[in-house]
């Protein structure tokens, strides 16, 4: 999964699919208004973003941050 912004848009893509727009509802927390799935950014005590969770159908996928 990538996370991209453009200006103050933030965008998600699940590699082989397009890329949607998600919204925020907290600092941390957006949701997507083309499906059912929110999307939670997790930091480090350093205040680095280091995963995602992605929240859909009641599953939640932890990622770690690549890069």
């Amino acid at each position: 999964m990538t996370i991209t912004r453009n200006g103050d848009r933030l965008y998600a893509q699940v590699l082989g699919y397009t890329r949607y727009r998600v919204y925020p509802y907290t600092a941390h927390d957006f949701f997507a208004t083309t499906f059912p799935a929110q999307i939670s950014f997790v930091e480090s005590q350093q205040a680095k973003i280091v995963q995602l969770v992605r929240h859909e159908h009641g599953v939640d996928l932890v990622l770690d941050r690549l890069n």
